[in-house]
C-alpha cells in the first residue's frame, strides 16, 4: 500500500491499488477535533483525486472516542460531501478498544442512514473481499 498521508497519533491514510480502496489508519479518536477534521478533510481530498467509492477504515488499534462535536460534523458534514463525492462502500476494522467501538457504532449508523453501504470486518484481508462483490 502506498501512504498518501500522515498525522502522528491521529491518523494514516494509505491508498491499496490492488482494491482500488482508500485506507485510512485511525491512531486515536481521543484527540483535538480539528485534528480529526484535518484528517478526514484529506481524505475526502483524496477520494475526490482517486474518484474512489470504497474505503477499509483501520480502527483495530484505536483509542477513545470522537467528540459529540466530531460525530455531529460527520453526520451533518463529512459523510454527504462523501457520498457526493462518490463513496459508497465503507468496511471497518473492528476496533479492540471499548471506547472506539462506540464512536465506530455510532458512526456506522449515521453513514449508513446516509448512503454508506457499511460492514465490521476483523482484518485488511476480510474488507478487500467484502469489496470484491462491488465492481
Amino acid at each position: 500500500m502506498e501512504k498518501l498521508y500522515e498525522k502522528e497519533g491521529v491518523v494514516a491514510i494509505y491508498w491499496d491499488p490492488s482494491s482500488k480502496a482508500l485506507c485510512p489508519e485511525w491512531k486515536s479518536f481521543s484527540v483535538m477535533d480539528r485534528e480529526v477534521k484535518e484528517g478526514l478533510e484529506k481524505l475526502l481530498t483524496f477520494i475526490v483525486e482517486k474518484k474512489c467509492d470504497r474505503q477499509i477504515i483501520n480502527t483495530g488499534k484505536t483509542l477513545g472516542a470522537f467528540s459529540e462535536q466530531i460525530q455531529d460534523w460527520l453526520g451533518n458534514d463529512w459523510i454527504p460531501r462523501a457520498v457526493k463525492a462518490g463513496m459508497k462502500y465503507v468496511a471497518t476494522i473492528i476496533p479492540k478498544n471499548a471506547m472506539a467501538q462506540l464512536s465506530n457504532d455510532y458512526w456506522q449508523e449515521v453513514s449508513t442512514d446516509i448512503g454508506f453501504i457499511t460492514i465490521n470486518v476483523t482484518s485488511h484481508e476480510d474488507g478487500v473481499e467484502w469489496l470484491k462483490k462491488f465492481p
